[in-house]
């Protein structure tokens, strides 16, 4: 077995709408853009990853732009 394979009877979710910024347990490591943003189950505080923000391209669309 991978040591990275996830065990999914451990994944919990402990957010709740009053507390939403609580981070799920049982998630040892998280790559966005080969960086870790979470290690050994604690978030690292990197922010390698952007938004992608397509609202333009849709409104664009929308209004009968063309490409």
């Amino acid at each position: 077995m991978c040591r990275f394979a996830p065990d999914y009877e451990t994944i919990t979710s402990p957010a709740t709408i009053m507390e939403p910024d609580l981070y799920p347990t049982g998630i040892e490591y998280v790559l966005v853009n080969g960086r870790f943003t979470v290690d050994g189950g604690n978030p690292t505080g990197a922010l390698p990853g952007a938004v992608l923000d397509r609202r333009e391209k849709r409104e664009s669309k929308a209004k009968g732009v063309s490409e």
